[in-house]
């Protein structure tokens, strides 16, 4: 089998986008198992870019292992009466991309489920202590957060910091959960029908007409990731927040939102700003 520079990039390009998918989904279970503490429910810059970086790098190995799963490559290379060692490599390594993926959105339903556990107990437990108790810890629980500093010395078994994480995960800048939610499933699908086109290859023998219709409907995953990933990131309530604060960091965006707060002020205090301001139409009282 030959390699080719534009096919190593792009089983790059493949692995890179897989590796940060199954990174985000560590970043939502280490964020769901930590909720109480919300210093360590939030990943540092440095985690952020480590893993970049380290997704990057990991995916140069499978790159020369595996060929691109792409129609111009498949059908290089699957000839219509033999199967190719290359194939080999491309079965093992979406089965096991896709139980990792699995493996991995299990323990975060399980830490979900565990994290629900305790506020039913913490609720139970603070309804037994009195009615109004009970009260205000049902009022927590529904509101998710608000209302807790009102009743903070009422309900003990609901504390600070897992109200504060709560408030950090829905609206902050720990993660953003319906985009990671979305890129996991949609990789899921691509993963499970390139599963079953890759092994329908070895088992059969063959390729099939088959093979070619699934590997057309995984082109078309593949080329809209861009798409479904904007879609995703504008669905999220978090996003715009998120990109606010991203833009705002920018040196020319904080330069410009600096001069406007400084004509702000000087338009409020009397400054030379205020004063060359055109004064406000008079209205006519008839």
């Amino acid at each position: 089998v030959s390699f080719s520079w534009i096919g190593l990039l792009t089983s790059w390009f493949q692995n890179v986008v897989l590796f940060l998918v199954i990174a985000l989904q560590v970043l939502a279970v280490h964020a769901k198992a930590h909720s109480r503490d919300p210093a360590l429910a939030e990943a540092p810059p440095r985690l952020a870019r480590a893993l970049v970086a380290a997704c990057c790098l990991g995916a140069v190995v499978p790159s020369f292992l595996t060929m691109p799963f792409t129609i111009n490559e498949m059908c290089t290379e699957v000839r219509p009466d033999w199967v190719p060692p290359m194939v080999w490599p491309n079965v093992i390594w979406c089965y096991i991309l896709f139980f990792a993926m699995v493996a991995v959105a299990i323990r975060y339903a399980c830490a979900s489920r565990q994290q629900r556990s305790l506020r039913l107990a913490a609720a139970m437990a603070a309804a037994a202590a009195g009615p109004d108790v009970g009260i205000a810890a049902s009022d927590v629980e529904d509101t998710g957060g608000e209302g807790h500093e009102a009743e903070a010395g009422a309900t003990p078994a609901s504390s600070p910091a897992s109200a504060d994480s709560e408030v950090c995960m829905l609206t902050g800048r720990s993660n953003l959960r319906g985009v990671a939610r979305g890129l996991t499933f949609f990789q899921l699908v691509r993963l499970a029908l390139r599963m079953v086109n890759s092994s329908e290859i070895v088992l059969a023998r063959e390729v099939r007409g088959e093979f070619a219709q699934m590997l057309v409907v995984e082109s078309l995953f593949e080329h809209g990731q861009l798409l479904i990933l904007i879609a995703l990131m504008f669905s999220d309530p978090t996003f715009p927040e998120e990109l606010a604060a991203g833009l705002r960091k920018l040196p020319l965006v904080e330069r410009l939102f600096a001069r406007r707060g400084g004509r702000a002020e000087g338009d409020g205090d009397g400054s030379p700003a205020s004063l060359t301001s055109p004064a406000p139409p008079r209205r006519l009282v008839s």
